[in-house]
């Protein structure tokens, strides 16, 4: 075997390894944003859910951060989820994934709270155990 077939042979391991990765974590991390703290999806739940909107701006894009917001509901996550995940699968093995969620009310449910109700810090929770992940792998 040559020096280049070696070196290729590593580059497309190392590009499998970075994909596995990179697929698991947002997955984890998308199924965690998107499934209702009051629902399970075989994992348990973070995000609270009114109508469904801070779930449906749960926004995912590749290489640069994606600042919209819109109106749509998904009170189930399930939409949300597999737009994102078809974000991940069909990004390229080494872009940059952004998972961000840019509603105004984002800064209740994740910091402040409303009233007697205390933050949910959904956001935080669920990179927190996208990260344990990580290093588990």
């Amino acid at each position: 075997m040559s020096w280049e077939n070696l070196s290729e042979k590593i580059t497309k391991m190392s590009e499998g390894m970075v994909e596995e990765v990179k697929i698991r974590a947002a997955g984890e991390m998308l199924e965690s944003l998107t499934t209702p703290a009051s629902y399970h999806k075989g994992i348990s739940g973070v995000t609270p859910v009114d109508s469904g909107n801070l779930m449906a701006n749960t926004i995912v894009s590749a290489n640069s951060p994606n600042f919209s917001v819109n109106s749509y509901e998904d009170a189930s996550g399930d939409s949300t989820y597999r737009e994102g995940m078809y974000t991940v699968m069909s990004s390229d093995v080494w872009s940059v994934i952004y998972i961000q969620n840019n509603t105004p009310y984002n800064i209740n449910a994740e910091f402040e709270g409303w009233g007697v109700t205390p933050a949910y810090r959904y956001f935080s929770t669920s990179v927190n155990n996208t990260f344990n992940l990580v290093r588990r792998m």
